[in-house]
């Protein structure tokens, strides 16, 4: 079965392009943590807080959606577009998330090891204690506010995000993220069973479960797994939620707003109300959940399929 959601070969060539700096930039910061001399510390403090620093804090998933942002653009022309508008603001959004996250922690740590030159040995030795407990206090923080922080993208195209997932930022996640990092999945990954999704689909069900919005999200199920889509589908026409989705006022306001006020030109008023209830029937059909759209226009070209087929069952 091919992949809906692969990248084409000039995106994940232009993708690890553009990522090198970053995979450089990661060695270099990771060397100069380990090896710059700082003359009132001692190495072995420098080193726990680093490791606090990887294993505790939202660093490496920070570094996780540089590496996504980075290929976001080389993914279609939409996705190309719709970077340059978000990079007028995610900056902003994102910025104030990762101060919260990395950048107050860090500076608590520095504040608990003290402004004198030469720290004692028990201060480092208590400021050493409580550095992950720091880190860990602010990145549940970081990871509370990230689904609030990402309301700012559920508008970008569905296909150019998951394709994100190639490449650079797959070997990233898989190596680096995943481990150890508290991951957030929407209802139909611990549905199909997290374990029986391989790396790479739930990397995709993770972004697909944060950054992007109900309907761009449904149309990333419905592509990467469209058997359960389906099955969910069939669920709700057979349950008994249907009837609180598709709610006797929305049916009423649908159906009134199909016959109008007189009888559709050429056509009798029961072939009018007969057109209009297979309509309605077929939409339930095809969107059991219409709250998808709400506020929206439905599909042109779902309704127009739907036109024809209870056009060519009346006449």
């Amino acid at each position: 079965m091919s992949d809906f959601f692969a990248s084409p070969l000039i995106s994940q060539i232009l993708t690890w392009i553009f990522s090198i700096p970053i995979i450089f930039g990661i060695l270099a910061f990771t060397i100069g943590m380990l090896f710059d001399k700082m003359e009132e510390m001692p190495r072995i403090y420098i080193w726990w807080v680093f490791v606090c620093l990887i294993l505790f804090s939202p660093l490496r998933y920070i570094f996780l959606q540089i590496f996504v942002a980075t290929a976001f653009p080389f993914q279609s022309y939409t996705g190309f577009l719709q970077s340059l508008l978000l990079a007028s603001y995610l900056p902003i959004v994102f910025g104030l998330l990762y101060a919260i996250g990395v950048g107050l922690p860090i500076l608590l740590v520095a504040f608990s090891v003290g402004m004198k030159d030469s720290p004692s040995k028990v201060r480092l030795f208590l400021s050493g204690i409580v550095a992950p407990l720091i880190f860990l206090v602010f990145s549940s923080f970081y990871y509370n506010l990230l689904p609030y922080a990402a309301y700012s993208t559920h508008w970008v195209e569905p296909k150019a995000l998951i394709r994100s997932t190639n490449g650079p930022p797959y070997y990233f996640y898989r190596y680096a993220v995943e481990q150890f990092t508290p991951l957030q999945f929407s209802g139909f990954a611990y549905d199909i069973g997290l374990e029986n999704l391989d790396t790479k689909e739930r990397f995709r069900a993770h972004l697909a479960a944060v950054y992007l919005g109900k309907k761009q999200y449904w149309l990333y199920v419905s592509k990467a797994h469209p058997e359960y889509f389906e099955r969910m589908k069939k669920q709700q026409l057979n349950s008994s939620s249907d009837e609180a989705i598709w709610t006797e006022e929305k049916q009423q306001w649908f159906i009134e707003s199909c016959k109008g006020e007189e009888a559709i030109k050429g056509w009798s008023q029961i072939e009018t109300d007969e057109y209009c209830d297979c309509i309605l029937e077929k939409l339930i059909e095809v969107i059991p959940d219409p709250t998808i759209y709400e506020g929206e226009n439905l599909p042109e070209s779902i309704v127009r399929e739907i036109q024809l087929k209870c056009f060519n069952i009346i006449k």
